[in-house]
């Protein structure tokens, strides 16, 4: 694609997106994220040894966008996942769920739920939040087959703050 379509392909989008009256339609956070706590039903034998003690200052760096969608709705994007949810003046929530079923055998049935859910809290140009993850795995059948699956709840937590940076329309297409 040569520049002058580039150029003027991004100026039809942008033009597009002010005369729809778009003008917060999409929104960037760059947060710094604590370490991941994952709560003892994690570990089917308690929390290992090799980690029990572990602590660290660091933080992860990544960037949150907001957008909205058709008919109001408003989306939370982050790494390959994207989150529908509402805003509230400065509450911020999104949430997302995937079922996987699997058939291991003819006996028995394992399902694995993913629930993703965070909560923003946005004061000025500042956010702070939670991403929670939870697992639950749980298989139905003939109890010796499912005896021998790991099955339980798994919820891991992630602190994060933030703030709003400048977000520049012209991408390319």
């Amino acid at each position: 694609m040569s520049i002058r379509t580039l150029l003027l392909t991004t100026a039809s989008l942008a033009s597009l997106l002010l005369t729809a009256g778009c003008d917060t339609a999409y929104v960037t956070y760059r947060v710094a994220s604590a370490s991941t706590a994952m709560q003892a039903d994690c570990y089917p034998d308690g929390v290992p040894d090799s980690i029990k003690d572990d602590s660290s200052t660091l933080k992860a760096a990544s960037s949150l966008y907001i957008f909205e969608g058709p008919e109001g709705a408003r989306y939370l994007e982050f790494g390959d996942v994207a989150l529908e949810g509402s805003v509230d003046g400065g509450d911020m929530s999104f949430a997302g769920m995937t079922l996987d079923v699997e058939y291991p055998s003819d006996e028995i049935e394992t399902r694995t739920e993913v629930t993703h859910d965070v909560r923003i809290t946005k004061e000025g140009k500042f956010v702070t939040g939670t991403y929670t993850l939870t697992s639950n795995v749980s298989c139905t059948g003939d109890a010796d087959l499912c005896d021998a699956v790991p099955t339980g709840i798994c919820t891991s937590t992630t602190e994060f703050t933030g703030s709003r940076v400048s977000t520049d329309l012209k991408r390319d297409l």
